[in-house]
This record gives structure tokens, sequence and C-alpha cells, in this order.
């Protein structure tokens, strides 16, 4: 019995030590290994990382973070990673706060928008979720004890890109199992919260052989897409910000050509923001990591750069727009400026004060530009406004339109109106201002008419290009003549569609599964076009339908369905 009894310890004994000391299984390659012995200053440090909020600087041989305010963070520069990876550190919290942690899968280098992130908040557990832009959904929490005590602690991140969860240790001890991450690729970095943190000896690792230095070609893939322009011939052109590219598609979605490599010489991008096209039907990209204009022709060829220098040099350029006499005019959301440039790059107007403001005239973090009539629409996005600017009289006060929201772009709209993304949906306003519409149907970014009048809109969040009908009706099922077994869905959309309904059962009434996989349920199709009728037989009675329909609304890549609905028979 002692025989039997030992050797059940033995087995406990392991699984212990199995999980307190994971070893993974195959052998890694480190991609990028920081013990900050190397820096003397800022300077130094911004070559390898890039802070996009808080102080960072290296101090008594490792980083550190001292401002106290929510959630700052800094990533590795340039590190963009699709593929699973291991990420770990030594933290230590100095002082308050509510802790330290990671950043992963960012999107934005510069601006920390978008990403998976997780914290250690003092005694309470560690929380973890997402960045949607700069504001953190929590998701979930575990076991863990960060105090401002002077020990390190070791965190390890597991990423698994390939099926979008990840592993998290802290002391060497799991204490987060295959947990969910919203975001499956971007850069990787450190997080800070209300207080004073230490970071060391931060390493990278990824299975050997593996190639993390791939980039997807040959694809549509409107990955982190904020900005859409159209060309002479009607094609859809669109910068792919996390690729360092752009890409023309038809308006079908049929790829025609992309150009761009991450880089910094005449043909190269780095995070390309924002697109125009001239009536020449030339391509103006504005690169936020390179701080520079560049021009294409329609085949991806390099015609010119431009970039000033100095006190005027862009630090985070943004939107863009072409005015018909040919000058280009560029939002700098870093400071708070909007420049026009002429075509050989010489400035020749700066709006906007030495730094970020509110006055009429300055701006907070202004987004698109857009020209109408001779007068410059600037979303000033952290003002929650408007500002309009009359080009042919530069010594007139610019109008101030107070928004409800923090607006993104604006564009001219029926009947003199105006339609306004905020990087949800999309107001509409008529002449005077009034809001007169809300659409939900996409998280809108920058938005323009096509060659047949539909509204194609830049939608980062969900990762596609959407056409939209100008009449933006929000699309939602019917469900009548409901029986025991059986029931007739019916729903309208603005633009012929494939009609497909696919269905799920639960008897539960009241408990619904967490994620519903589609692929097991039954699919019901009808006639396309804009109206649209299912009828569905064989039900089972007592029992809570869950059902979703084909994407009611046209997208660049297509979109297998759209949002999830119940009913009971």
């Amino acid at each position: 019995m002692r025989i039997h009894i030992f050797a059940l310890a033995a087995l406990v004994l392991a699984a212990l030590l199995f999980a307190a000391a994971p070893v993974l299984a195959e052998e890694r390659e480190v991609i990028f290994f920081d013990d900050f012995s190397s820096y003397t200053d800022e300077a130094s440090l911004a070559k390898n990382w890039s802070a996009f909020s808080g102080h960072w600087f290296v101090k008594d041989g490792c980083l550190n973070q001292d401002t106290g305010a929510f959630d700052t963070g800094i990533v590795v520069r340039d590190l963009y990673l699709r593929c699973d990876y291991s990420f770990e550190c030594k933290v230590k919290l100095v002082s308050g706060g509510a802790g330290a942690g990671l950043y992963w899968n960012v999107f934005d280098q510069i601006t920390g928008e978008s990403g998976n992130m997780l914290r250690y908040d003092g005694n309470v557990p560690i929380m973890y979720g997402w960045m949607s832009g700069r504001g953190f959904l929590g998701t979930g929490g575990a076991s863990g004890d960060l105090r401002a005590d002077g020990t390190w602690h070791t965190m390890r991140l597991d990423v698994f890109n390939s099926t979008g969860k990840f592993d998290l240790y802290w002391d060497g001890v799991k204490i987060a199992d295959q947990a969910d991450e919203y975001h499956r690729s971007g850069y990787v970095g450190l997080e800070c919260s209300l207080g004073y943190s230490q970071f060391d000896d931060v390493k990278i690792t990824v299975a050997k052989g593996t190639n993390w230095k791939a980039v997807p070609s040959g694809k549509v893939m409107p990955e982190w897409v904020e900005s859409v322009a159209v060309l002479p011939n009607g094609n859809y052109v669109y910068p792919v910000r996390n690729l360092h590219r752009v890409q023309i598609v038809t308006p079908d979605g049929k790829l025609v050509r992309e150009f761009g490599e991450l880089g910094n010489g005449a043909g190269q991008l780095s995070l390309p923001s924002s697109v125009a096209v001239d009536k020449a039907g030339r391509i103006f990209v504005v690169e936020a990591g390179n701080k520079r204009v560049q021009i294409f022709d329609q085949n991806g060829k390099s015609l010119k750069t431009f970039a000033p220098k100095g006190r005027s040099a862009l630090e985070n350029p943004y939107g863009i727009a072409i005015a018909a006499n040919g000058n280009i005019w560029v939002s700098d959301r870093g400071r708070g400026r909007v420049y026009c440039f002429d075509e050989s790059g010489e400035i020749l107007a700066v709006i906007g004060g030495s730094k970020p403001g509110a006055n009429p005239g300055e701006f907070n973090s202004p987004k698109h530009v857009t020209i109408i009539s001779g007068r410059l629409y600037v979303a000033d996005s952290g003002n929650n406004r408007i500002q309009i600017f009359d080009l042919n009289d530069r010594s007139a006060a610019p109008q101030v339109v107070r928004m409800p929201w923090s607006p993104v772009a604006v564009i001219a709209w029926q009947k003199g109106g105006f339609a306004v993304s905020n990087g949800g949906g999309i107001g509409i306003f008529d002449s005077k201002w009034n809001q007169v519409k809300t659409f939900g149907g996409a998280a809108a970014n920058q938005m323009v008419f096509d060659k047949s009048g539909n509204l194609v809109v830049a939608d980062a969040w969900n990762k596609k290009i959407v056409i939209l009908s100008t009449k933006l009706s929000d699309v939602t099922p019917v469900v009548t003549k409901v029986t025991t077994n059986s029931a007739v869905v019916t729903w309208k959309t603005d633009l012929p569609s494939e009609t497909k309904l696919m269905l799920f059962d639960t008897p539960q009434p009241t408990i619904y599964p967490s994620v519903i996989d589609y692929s097991k349920a039954r699919v019901f199709t009808g006639k396309s076009g804009t109206d649209h009728i299912v009828t569905l037989t064989g039900l089972k009675s007592a029992t809570r339908h869950i059902f979703t329909i084909s994407s009611p609304y046209r997208t660049i890549p297509p979109t297998e369905r759209g949002a999830d609905y119940r009913f009971f028979t």
C-alpha cells in the first residue's frame, strides 16, 4: 500500500513541478532580448522601444516608468508578430498604483491604440482584456500578487496567435490557461498603471524554424485600415498600416496591386495611415512611421517624398486631402497642427499652436481632413468638434461645430448635409449641423463615395472595407409565423446580397453558449436580392434557437455572417 501511496505522491509532485516550472517542448529561438544595459539616455532607448504614453527611462540598469498615469505603455520598435511566440520579463512595483503588466498584439506602435493588455493590480487579481482605441475592456482575471515591496517577479506570456489563445505564468506558476485574446497580431510591449514600476530582462522567443518575419502577400488584407480613396478608374486604394503597404482592389474585392515594404527608402513605407488621390490619379500616402508624405503612380512607383525638418518636422502625421489647386493638407496628431504643402514639399501654411490646444484654430489629436467647396474640414477628435476653415480667406476665424462624440472624418452628404464618422458608427447631419440619423453598421473611419454613388468606408476595427447605400438602413431580421416546429424569418438590405441563414439550437431556455460554432449549424437559403425570406422547418419544440444571417452589408473581404439573434419555439 505504501508503494502505491508513494507513487501517487510522486505523480502529484511531478505535476506540481511541471506547473511551477513549465518547459516548452520545442527548441526555441530568441528573436529579441534586452537587459537595458546599453542605453545612455531616452534617445538611445527610442532606437529599440517606442513609448506611446508615460515616461519611460533607464535607471539602475533596468527600464522605469514613473508618471502615475493610467495604462502607460511602450512596445518593441518595429517588431510586429503574427506567429505564436513567448514573451517574458522581470517586473517590480516600486510604489503605488494599479500595478504593471504587458501589452501585446498592439496595432499601433505610435499611439498604442487597440491591442491585448493585462496588468497586476496590487492585491487584487490580474486583469486582462483588450484596448479599444485607448480604452481598456476587461474580460477576465487570475490570481497574481504584485506589491510595492521591492521584489522582482517573473512574467511569461505564451501567445498562440494561430488559435487566439494565451497562457500566463507568474513566478513560474501558470495562472491563465488558454485564455482568449481579441487581437491576434501586433507589437509587443510593457504596461504600467498608476504607479512606479521597473522592468528587466525582456526576452521574446519563437519555435526554432519559425519564419517570424513573414509578411502575407497576394491577399486582400485591410488589417488596420483607417483610410480609403477611389482611383479615376473606380478601383479602391487603401493603406494597410501594420503591413507597411498599400493595396488596390476592384469594387468587388479583387486584388489589383499591392506595393510597399517596411523601410525609409523610396518606395518603402512605415505605418501608412492615410491616402488621397489627385486629379491625375497619383496616390499620396501619409507615413506616420517615417513622418513624411510619399507620392506614387498607380503602378506603385515612387515619384517623390517630402518631410519637413527641424521645428516644422511632422511628429505623427495622420490625415491628408488634396485641394483643387494641388495643395496638400496634412494633419499631425502629435503636434496638434494641420500643414499645407505645395507639391515640392514646401510649407505654405500651418494651422494650430505650438502645442495641442482647445481654442479656436488649435487642435487636439486632429484626424482626417476634408476639402468641401473651398473649405477645409478638420476632425478635431481630441476636442470633440469639427473646425471649418475658409481656404479663400485665411484671416477668417474658423467655424467650430461641437460633436456629441470624438469625430474621425467628415464628408459632404445629401441636401447640403454632412456625414461624420467616429470610429464606431456614422452620424448624419443636415446643413445646419442638426443630427438627423445614426448608423452603427460599420466601425467607420474615413469615408468616400465611389463611381456608383455608394459610400465606401474604412472599418479598422473589423478589418474591412464596407460598401453601403446612402440609405444607411440598419438591418434586423424579423421572426414571424412561429409554431412548435417552424418559423419564417425576413429582412431587407439596401444593396443586393445573398439570402442565407445559419441556425443553432440550445435546449436550455436561459443558458447560451459563450461561443457559437456555426460550422455545426443548419443552413437555410433563399433567393438573393434586397428582400430576403427564409422558411425554417423541422424545428424542435421547447427549444431556444440562435441564428445569424449572411452579412447584410457588402464588405471587402467578404464577411461570412452578421450578428446573433434568438427566438423560442
